[in-house]
């Protein structure tokens, strides 16, 4: 019956609303905007409104001295002012028994995004595809997609580094050198300037909620207000590569001056963040899902002897994963496991946790292991063959010339029940049978 109201509410462009029992996200029922995200879980709400524009791409024409324009890993747009792809896209709403869409034409045939919920998910899936752009104005497009919310983040927001640790990002400002060091940073560019790498997360805080962006590759990125994000998707410049940096004409390179289409996912999530500062956010276990998605393997013929095969006898804990499992000959693997949360970043998931990797193996190939070694992540370079140079600190503390192997559960005796991964870990083992 709640599901033929919500049908009946939808249907008579009334707000939209995408729900399950984990998140629930509402949206206008005219224009298919989005106007609130909230965790049912956490009891967290937040509005945001998600807009597709693009900034006018200089081509390095009439502009400052030093200015090139956009091109081969630049962005420089005319101004800091961008322009909406449309403010009243046809939408249309599709519920299914799985899934549920809000579908979007911002653009016939070129520009379209897509709402997304499963009935067991935990984030919001927007899909993108844009392209071919339409620059026949003779101006550059470089397409982002901005995050605006009530989160009052001030000047700053997070992005991840290389899929790993958070990195707070100030507006206009840099890091120095050093603690205490000189600033070197002058900011000429009110937009490029502020952009930094996301190759995986990124989010916006206060003391009590976070909203996160989850990517599908690396894009650049930005907050140029407070709660707000704001993302590169796409680009079509006027103009082509420059410097001898030529890519086949960059058709999909760097520089697209054709044409191309290109579809990508973010993930949104929202979450309460802890008196201490960390949250519950599970943030890094979605971009596992986004970036590393089951593949898919088919074949012409119906095979007669159908098995059922896992190379996991057992799971392993949820803030751990199996990063690398590579057979090297019929002799040795190389395993490497990666605790996927830095330290005091969530209040569980941020600890050690002790694998048995015997039990995850299974009896079968356990019992086939005769030897165990940690080695460096390059699995060439065994751990007890460590030797650290010796710095001279001010205090001459001994502590600063421990070895490795001396910090850490070692293993080298071939024992792999009791292996503990601290936050933050990643840890190679070569495996000889």
């Amino acid at each position: 019956q709640q599901q033929q109201q919500q049908r009946r509410s939808n249907e008579l462009g009334a707000t939209l609303t995408l729900e399950n029992d984990n998140i629930k996200g509402t949206f206008d029922g005219t224009t298919g905007a989005l106007l609130t995200i909230t965790n049912k879980i956490s009891k967290t709400t937040v509005k945001v409104t998600q807009t597709l524009s693009w900034y006018n791409a200089s081509d390095g024409s009439n502009g400052p001295p030093g200015a090139t324009g956009s091109g081969n890993y630049i962005f420089q747009p005319w101004s800091n002012k961008t322009t909406p792809f449309n403010t009243a896209p046809q939408v249309k709403y599709v519920e299914g028994q799985v899934m549920s869409e809000i579908r979007l034409i911002l653009v016939q045939g070129s520009v379209e995004q897509v709402y997304r919920l499963g009935v067991h998910d935990k984030a919001i899936e927007i899909l993108y595809r844009i392209g071919p752009i339409d620059i026949s104005n003779g101006q550059g497009h470089e397409v982002i997609a901005r995050f605006d919310t009530d989160v009052s983040s001030g000047s700053t927001w997070t992005s991840d580094v290389n899929g790993g640790e958070y990195r707070t990002r100030t507006r206009n400002q840099r890091a120095t050198l050093w603690p205490g060091g000189p600033s070197y940073f002058t900011c000429t560019e009110p937009v490029a300037c502020n952009y930094f790498a996301v190759n995986s997360i990124a989010y916006v805080e206060d003391a009590t909620k976070r909203l996160t962006v989850l990517v599908d590759r690396s894009v650049g990125g930005t907050s140029l207000a407070s709660g707000q994000l704001e993302l590169m998707l796409h680009r079509r410049l006027t103009h082509g590569c420059r410097w001898g940096m030529c890519e086949n004409g960059e058709v999909v390179g760097l520089n697209d001056t054709l044409g191309a289409e290109i579809v990508a996912r973010h993930l949104i999530t929202v979450d309460a963040v802890n008196s201490d500062g960390t949250s519950n956010s599970l943030s890094r276990q979605y971009a596992r899902v986004l970036n590393y998605p089951p593949t898919l393997l088919f074949s012409l013929k119906n095979p007669e002897n159908k098995s059922n095969f896992t190379p996991l006898a057992e799971s392993l804990p949820d803030n751990v994963e199996l990063t690398n499992f590579h057979l090297v000959s019929d002799t040795t693997a190389v395993l490497r496991l990666t605790h996927i949360f830095p330290a005091m970043e969530h209040p569980t998931y941020s600890k050690p946790v002790v694998v048995n990797l015997a039990s995850v193996l299974g009896k079968t190939m356990s019992s086939r292991i005769t030897n165990v070694s940690e080695t460096f992540a390059s699995a060439d370079i065994n751990l007890s063959q460590l030797e650290r140079l010796k710095w001279t600190v001010n205090d001459n503390s001994a502590q600063h010339t421990k070895s490795l192997a001396k910090e850490r559960n070692f293993v080298s005796a071939g024992d792999i029940s009791n292996i503990t991964m601290s936050p933050g870990d990643i840890r190679t083992f070569v495996l000889n049978f």
